[in-house]
């Protein structure tokens, strides 16, 4: 069964450049020997990192859309424990129709292709009343108005309350 799946990995920042566009090679057809199609790239580059990995402060980024069947997985993640050269690896699996969705969506904008933007509509809300209606409540008034509330005790206080509730039930 094919499924689509996301990459990300960080190769280490002291490679030249030649160097990590053959690692991102390597990566890449690693996954087309395993049978998988490659639907986009995307090549973050030179970021700093969180947190230092490795001793490294930074890292260059790349992130890969493709389809492929689960045992190529596998395979990737063997491909990236033995490689020294990638400090940090993750891959996504999109299962679900809305993830799908949104993984089409990731592949046009690392293509290029406009993405339309979908806002999602709940429909109308005429079956709720307007939310400054208080209904049976009534009002709330001003509410920094509490009326002749007394201060709560402090905890001297309470103490001292107790107190003389125990010397009461007790005499």
């Amino acid at each position: 069964m094919i499924r689509k799946y996301e990459t990300m990995f960080i190769v280490k920042p002291t490679l030249t450049e030649e160097e990590i566009k053959a690692r991102v090679a390597f990566i890449k057809d690693t996954l087309t020997k395993q049978g998988a199609d490659i639907k986009a790239e995307d090549d973050m580059g030179m970021r700093d990192l969180a947190y230092p990995i490795e001793k490294n402060a930074r890292g260059y980024y790349t992130v890969v859309y493709f389809t492929a069947a689960p045992n190529a997985i596998k395979e990737l993640e063997r491909v990236y424990g033995i490689t020294e050269d990638i400090i940090r690896f993750n891959v996504v699996k999109y299962e679900k129709k809305v993830e799908e969705a949104a993984w089409e969506n990731m592949v046009k904008k690392a293509l290029g292709q406009p993405v339309e933007e979908k806002k999602l509509n709940y429909g109308p809300r005429s079956d709720r009343k307007p939310r400054f209606d208080r209904g049976e409540r009534g009002e709330r008034g001003d509410r920094g108005d509490r009326g002749d509330r007394r201060p709560a005790p402090r905890r001297e206080e309470k103490r001292e309350e107790k107190a003389e509730e125990t010397k009461s039930t007790e005499g």
